[in-house]
């Protein structure tokens, strides 16, 4: 695989566009429509398709070997922190992160620093990807660790810090939660309301998101995840950050 500086030497900075589009991403009140294609503009400035079609094919190889999503877990964590270290290089995180807190509204300043990362760098893999393919499973991986960050920076690494614990681990456990006096009590400390983890609703919508979301945009297969499916995946991301969010009552 690719290192970081493979990547940084193929980065181009076209200066004059750039900073045309940065100056405009900074405006607050930019409609949605316009903000969206100076985003365009400020990525395709900086990006060599070089750059996105060696990402891509990393990510497919990774994809293709074989086991499940927590057994590749450590390389795709690599290949997608060095993307975001060439964001960070190209001076596009701050455009990219205006644009995503505009997209999730009040959501956004409850999300811990790592889920927004990843939500940010998986607009940008949305938005560079596809010169290069339709697939956007990259980009559909990426958004979905945004919601796993959540459930383990919010409660599992405060009850199991130095263990892993799957995606599905952490949906079981809170759908069980009133059933675990140890851990009732725990989320109970923390203001955390015990129904709304345990919900019905919560729990189906968390788990059709794992098995039809995050595990098929990172399992080998020959259908690829479109556009369609990045936009139904982005509106359920919203739906469940805003559920599990609402679980805490936060008292000042």
């Amino acid at each position: 695989m690719a290192d970081f500086n493979d990547y940084s030497n193929l980065i181009t900075n076209q200066i004059g566009i750039l900073e045309i589009a940065h100056e405009y991403l900074e405006k607050d009140d930019l409609p949605e429509d316009i903000r969206d294609a100076f985003l365009m503009i400020s990525t395709y400035a900086t990006d060599s398709i070089e750059i996105v079609k060696k990402f891509y094919n990393e990510f497919i190889e990774i994809k293709n070997k074989q086991g499940e999503y927590d057994d590749k877990k450590e390389q795709f964590d690599k290949l997608f922190s060095e993307i975001n270290q060439i964001m960070i290089k190209k001076n596009l995180i701050n455009s990219y992160e205006n644009y995503c807190r505009d997209e999730f509204k009040d959501i956004w300043v409850k999300l811990d620093e790592n889920s927004k990362k990843y939500i940010i760098t998986a607009r940008y893999l949305f938005k560079s990807i596809q010169r290069v393919t339709i697939d956007c499973s990259p980009a559909i991986l990426e958004i979905c660790r945004s919601f796993e960050n959540e459930l383990k920076s919010k409660i599992f690494n405060l009850i199991q810090n130095d263990h892993f614990v799957s995606l599905q681990e952490m949906i079981d456990t809170l759908h069980s939660c009133t059933y675990k006096p140890e851990l009732e009590q725990i989320l109970l400390d923390k203001n955390w309301d015990l129904y709304k983890l345990s919900d019905n609703n919560f729990y189906n919508r968390s788990k059709n998101y794992k098995d039809n979301y995050r595990n098929k945009s990172a399992h080998p297969s020959e259908t690829k995840m479109n556009e369609v499916d990045w936009n139904k995946c982005i509106a359920l991301t919203k739906i469940l950050l805003s559920l599990f969010l609402q679980c805490q009552n936060i008292t000042k």
